[in-house]
């Protein structure tokens, strides 16, 4: 299985830049919580001791004595920054274990040197990362991101897992449009979760590829007018009922993008 990834940075207070109120200050993950179930600090335990019980199913003791922000503008810059060179989840992995997990050192996603240990940790360029922090670049971005999900998206809960399919014409949600009904689950969930979300999209898919042999399949062009297409190769990504074609997302040629043409299936053969 294939996951493409996209984040998307979010906060609980939207894009509001007020200085005023406490949630605006760095304080403790343990303190913070006060404030997002209300100031019942009854609640806030309880809410403390769900999480503690899911991480150790995953073998994770949460430190709920962290510094945190609820607008970290750096970090959430430094995930798309380190997307653009493909280590935006490895990032994440070792930034989280930092912030999050007892023994991850107590570090706060929220100051650039965890930051930095992060990159370093991952590959990522250090001196790379670190004059990259001292520009505004991507901080435009993270702030739209913070209005859009929250305003323009509806978004008050997170984490919102949402899992398109192509290949079954499941394309939607709160960042995409098509065709369908994509899977979505918004909250942490347990693995067992999860595997019925995958399982039920592999059942649908292999009961789709009885129909559509072709799906998902590398194949090879040919016996087109634009003979230039002719060997090349692809994947296979939809059908479309209305027109009985393929859409076949083509390798990207020697200094060419990528591109994606429709097709009937006369002109394609699986590639061996």
């Amino acid at each position: 299985m294939q996951l493409n990834v996209t984040r998307h940075p979010y906060s609980f207070l939207g894009d509001s830049q007020s200085a005023t109120g406490k949630r605006h200050e760095m304080a403790t993950w343990h303190d913070g919580l006060l404030g997002y179930v209300g100031g019942d600090e009854r609640r806030r335990d309880e809410a403390e001791e769900r999480l503690q019980m899911q991480g150790r199913e995953a073998g994770i003791t949460f430190d709920f004595s962290v510094r945190t922000h609820w607008q970290p503008i750096d970090s959430q810059r430094m995930l798309l920054w380190a997307g653009r060179v493909g280590k935006q989840e490895p990032f994440m992995t070792a930034l989280n274990r930092r912030h999050f997990e007892q023994g991850g050192r107590g570090e706060s996603a929220s100051e650039r040197h965890t930051l930095l240990a992060a990159a370093a940790e991952v590959g990522l360029d250090v001196a790379a990362a670190q004059a990259f922090l001292e520009t505004e670049e991507l901080a435009a971005e993270v702030w739209k991101s913070y209005g859009d999900t929250i305003h323009g998206k509806g978004i008050h809960s997170i984490p919102l897992f949402v899992f398109s399919v192509p290949a079954l014409d499941l394309v939607g949600g709160p960042f995409r449009s098509g065709p369908g009904t994509p899977f979505v689950l918004n909250g942490s969930m347990d693995a067992d979760t999860f595997l019925a979300v995958f399982n039920g999209a592999l059942q649908r898919l292999q009961a789709r590829r009885q129909e559509l042999p072709l799906l998902g399949r590398r194949v090879v062009l040919s016996g087109l007018t634009k003979e230039e297409l002719n060997g090349r190769c692809g994947i296979v990504k939809t059908f479309s009922e209305e027109s009985g074609r393929y859409a076949v997302a083509l390798d990207a040629a020697v200094e060419s993008e990528a591109v994606t043409v429709a097709l009937k299936p006369v002109k394609l053969a699986v590639e061996f």
